[in-house]
């Protein structure tokens, strides 16, 4: 097993040209709209944001709050400091908007967690916890029959008992149950907040051409990581007026292939060094200008021998560490007008989701982070 040199970290490039624009237009569907009631919060009300049901933090007029620190070496771009949450401030929210597909499907008044067990992944890892909340809501059997878990209706105001009850940061999940349904949302790809902006206030094209100056962007990166001979391959490409200025930038993701059980794979012929599995998340502003927001490459030490023109990286270090990219909306989370950028890194029996946003200078920078895993 060939040794594995894991390198993490975030690299701004300047280069110039810039592509041609394409026709904005956006996914979603609309038909069936669904009309969102505008009950604005006060300033100094956090707006909590959940990405698939995983808390990533808040935001109010002190700024954004993550639930997450930015550990494991992601950059000196990110998240510092990981902030405490309150299960008492999240029940207290009246309604939460849902959002799947980039379009409102309409409010949640209940949630469900699970109460009823001490530890584990999702429980609140708090000994004592199902005595304390037998008081409140009712048990939610879900539907393999299990009743290790509560649904509650919103708002609701929790005893001095439950006061400090803190949500975890690893791998804990609040459904949503929307008005006059049963069941809990289960979309593959949702959000949920009290936020009451206007999440998409302007459409984006998700079938554009990535640009001569995203292939270059990736290119140096790769140089700069060690893994030049590796081919570049993107799998996302997005442009629309990411940032409010009346002109169209562009999002790409590039992510290495995978063979069809899953497992990374290298392109290439022959024997080659200098590769290894990648991930990457690029802006490129309306000047040509581009920005690696994030990035994870995995080198594989030594010279590869491809046969049939690929390498899998199956019986190698690599696949314990480097999985892949996937965006996960791309939305006006706190209502200044310019679009956050929310990103899944699933990873072997664990992962991340990030929330990226734009600073006074126009770059990218982690706002908000929530761990998840097996």
């Amino acid at each position: 097993m060939k040794k594995l040199i894991i390198i993490s970290f975030i690299i701004a490039l300047t280069l110039c040209g810039c592509a041609a624009k394409t026709e904005s237009t956006d996914n979603t569907d609309k038909e069936d709209k669904v009309t969102q009631e505008t009950d604005t919060a006060d300033v100094d009300t956090p707006a909590y944001y959940f990405i698939n049901g995983l808390l990533l933090g808040s935001y109010d007029k002190d700024g954004w709050h993550s639930l997450c620190d930015n550990d494991d070496d992601y950059g000196p771009n990110g998240i510092e400091n990981a902030e405490v949450f309150y299960a008492k401030d999240i029940l207290e929210v009246s309604k939460y908007h849902i959002y799947e597909n980039n379009k409102y499907i309409g409010d949640a008044d209940r949630i469900i967690w699970m109460t009823e067990v001490d530890d584990g992944l999702e429980s609140f890892e708090t000994e004592g916890v199902a005595k304390k909340f037998a008081k409140y809501g009712e048990i939610y059997q879900d539907k393999y029959g299990n009743n290790e878990h509560r649904v509650f209706q919103l708002p609701l105001t929790l005893g001095d008992e439950l006061s400090k009850l803190e949500i975890p940061t690893y791998s804990f999940y609040t459904h949503f149950i929307l008005e006059n349904q049963k069941d809990s949302v289960s979309s593959e790809s949702y959000i949920a907040t009290n936020s009451s902006s206007e999440l998409y206030p302007r459409k984006l094209n998700y079938r554009s051409e990535v640009t001569s100056a995203g292939k270059t962007a990736l290119t140096n990166l790769f140089k700069a990581s060690g893994i030049g001979n590796t081919l570049p391959n993107f799998t996302d490409c997005i442009s629309g007026d990411f940032d409010n200025d009346g002109k169209d930038e562009y999002v790409m993701v590039a992510n290495n292939p995978f063979d069809d059980t899953g497992y990374p794979i290298i392109i290439g012929e022959g024997q080659k060094d200098k590769v290894g599995a990648f991930s990457a998340l690029i802006y490129e502003d309306d000047d040509g200008c581009t920005q690696v927001i994030h990035n994870y490459i995995c080198p594989v030490e030594g010279a590869v021998t491809f046969e049939n023109g690929y390498y899998c990286l199956i019986n190698n270090d690599v696949t314990k560490y480097c999985y892949q990219y996937d965006l996960v909306s791309l939305a006006d989370l706190n209502g200044d007008g310019k679009y956050e950028i929310s990103l899944d890194m699933p990873m072997w029996e664990w992962g991340y989701t990030f929330v990226f946003s734009q600073n006074q200078r126009g770059e990218y920078e982690m706002v908000m982070r929530s761990d998840s895993g097996t």
